[in-house]
Parts: structure tokens; C-alpha cells; sequence
């Protein structure tokens, strides 16, 4: 499951996988347990942020099914993912309603840039990433994915696309 939860206090949870505490389940009738996601899965999303008038709205990323809405009410969104897997990629593709053939590109590593519309003129643009290892005296490559739309851009990062600013998206 792909999302981004802000920080939170659960009163009266429990790190157990599966359980939560009595007065969570008696007082509220919860009666489920608690996903623990890897590093991997949290590393991925880079960034997810609204903007209006060409501004960042707040200050903290926004889940996937919030950045959507937002896509309804004005500006744009940036969503910034870092070698997603096919599971992720789909949530993405299913909430952003991007094209199949679009994120199957996005999945493939390209041997040549390329520019592509699909329908409702939303375009994928496909950018390839070089930096030189001093230690290792050689080239390393990557790519960057780009998808665009008039409400959201989605940039997916495969393999080297360090380009020295430290910051993302």
C-alpha cells in the first residue's frame, strides 16, 4: 500500500504486530492491527505537495488520495517517486489516471530519451541521467520519468539521478 500518513499519537497502541490495546478495542471497536512498512517502501516517495499561485500549500506531504483531490481544486500537484515498484506505480496510475502504456514506460529503463502524448494530452517524457564516479573512474546512468499533466507532475527516478542540488522534487 502506497500513502503517506503525517505524524501521529496513537494513545494506547501497541508495536505488537496485530494487537492494539484493550481500551482501543473495547472504548472504539477497533479491531484491526497495524501495517509496518520497510524502509525501502518509505524511502520511496521523495515528495507529494500542492501548490497554488506557484506557492507550496503547507509545509508536510500530502497522501496520494489527498494530492487527487487537490487536483480538482486548483494549481498542481508534484508527486516525487524514487524506483517505485510495479505494485506502486499501479496505485499511482489508478489514482492519477495515467495511461497503462505510459507507466509501463516508466517501469522500463530506456536506452534513448523520448516524449510521448497520450490521451486527454497528458504526456510522459523520459530523461536520461549521467554522473561521473571519481572512485569508481566511471559513467553511471538513470532516468528520469515525467509524467505531465495541467493539474499534477509525477517524476520517477530509476537508478543514478543525482544531480547535486540535495533537495527532491
Amino acid at each position: 500500500m502506497l500513502s503517506v500518513v503525517p505524524a501521529f499519537t496513537l494513545i494506547g497502541g501497541t508495536t505488537r504486530p496485530g494487537l492494539l490495546s484493550q481500551p482501543l478495542h473495547g472504548r472504539f471497536g477497533i479491531a484491526l492491527g497495524l501495517d509496518f512498512y520497510d524502509a525501502a517502501s518509505l524511502a520511496m516517495i521523495i515528495d507529494c505537495a500542492h501548490y497554488q499561485d506557484g506557492r507550496r500549500q503547507g509545509d508536510h506531504m500530502v497522501s496520494l488520495q489527498e494530492a487527487a483531490a487537490w487536483c480538482d481544486l486548483g494549481g498542481f500537484v508534484w508527486l516525487g517517486l524514487f524506483e517505485p515498484g510495479p505494485e506502486e506505480l499501479a496505485e499511482v496510475r489508478e489514482t492519477f489516471g495515467l495511461h497503462e502504456l505510459a507507466v509501463e514506460d516508466a517501469l522500463t529503463y530506456h536506452l534513448r530519451p523520448k516524449l510521448e502524448t497520450y490521451e486527454r494530452n497528458d504526456r510522459l517524457v523520459v530523461l536520461r541521467t549521467a554522473r561521473y564516479n571519481d572512485a569508481a573512474e566511471e559513467v553511471e546512468f538513470g532516468s528520469i520519468s515525467v509524467f505531465l499533466a495541467p493539474t499534477f507532475v509525477i517524476t520517477v527516478r530509476q537508478g543514478m539521478t543525482d544531480i547535486g542540488t540535495g533537495t527532491y522534487p
